[in-house]
């Protein structure tokens, strides 16, 4: 399993348990699909992605259980993200505004490392795509992060999240060079 985690935090955003792929110019694009699921509350991921299968009498055992249910995204209960589009990023602007300052933070601190190269290819890439991140806000958008996100840190890369006409599903896109892949 890959997990996905943000570059300057370390905190875990996704991992590969969920379909994905990449999109746009140079893969820039990380896109994760979550589904709206109703579990358990406590339970964490659902068995299926990692190759259970539930018994029969376990199945028959979980519909006469009289435990709280909590629904939502998958992804977004699994990785305690929260979507705070209405209170942080209500316009495609005050969004670019944040990507600015956190673009700015990224490169200090990759600068006080002297990881140059690292630097510089963040630099890059940053200038030649972010485009295609922001492009993919509109007025029916979520925007997530992770729990306990500090606005004021600029130091989080936020997630886009587009919905499906239905409603039932989500792509989340997340930008490529703000995130470190972890092998476990």
């Amino acid at each position: 399993m890959i997990l996905y985690k943000d570059l300057m935090t370390g905190d875990e955003m996704f991992t590969d348990a969920f379909p994905m792929h990449y999109e746009g110019e140079d893969d820039f694009l990380v896109c994760v699909e979550g589904k709206l699921v109703s579990r358990k509350k406590g339970e964490s991921i659902s068995a299926d992605l990692i190759g259970g299968n539930p018994s029969q009498e376990e199945q028959g055992e979980e519909c006469c259980d009289d435990t709280e249910t909590v629904s939502g995204i998958d992804v977004v209960l699994d990785n305690q993200l929260e979507d705070v589009q209405a209170s942080l990023f209500p316009s495609k602007g005050s969004l670019v505004s944040y990507l600015k300052k956190f673009v700015k933070k990224v490169v200090d601190g990759l600068t006080e490392e002297g990881d140059t190269e690292k630097c510089d290819c963040f630099k890059k890439a940053m200038s030649a795509h972010i485009k295609q991140f922001v492009g993919k806000y509109s007025d029916d958008v979520s925007v997530y992060v992770r729990e306990g996100f500090d606005v004021g840190a600029y130091k989080q890369a936020p997630m886009i999240g587009v919905w499906s006409e239905d409603g039932r599903t989500i792509k989340l896109y997340a930008m490529k060079h703000c995130l470190i892949e972890e092998k476990c």
